[in-house]
């Protein structure tokens, strides 16, 4: 994750960690504002006030890993340029554009 917020800061798309009360104080303010609202709506269907209580599901995926990679599958940790490449295509096309 800190390869993908590294490179999203490197290209100008600035992501600046925020504590979880400073998220909600500005997800507030963009719902108000015309001009985003539409962009964060969907982030609305999300429980963020904080009184919900959340469990973390353990997953274990090392069989179907280990499976895969018997039937010659593999592949590469994704690096920061193939990062760079996909942030870079998505300026292309306007993903970020507000």
């Amino acid at each position: 994750m800190g390869n993908l917020v590294n490179s999203m800061n490197e290209l100008g798309i600035t992501v600046e960690p925020v504590k979880d009360s400073e998220f909600e104080r500005r997800l507030q303010e963009g719902l108000k504002n015309d001009k985003i609202s539409h962009y964060l709506s969907p982030l609305i269907e999300y429980d963020l006030s904080g009184d919900t209580k959340y469990t973390e599901v353990c997953a274990d995926n090392s069989f179907t890993t280990n499976v895969l990679y018997a039937l010659g599958f593999g592949w590469t940790i994704t690096d920061r340029k193939i990062i760079r490449k996909m942030l870079e295509a998505m300026l292309s096309l306007g993903f970020f554009d507000l």
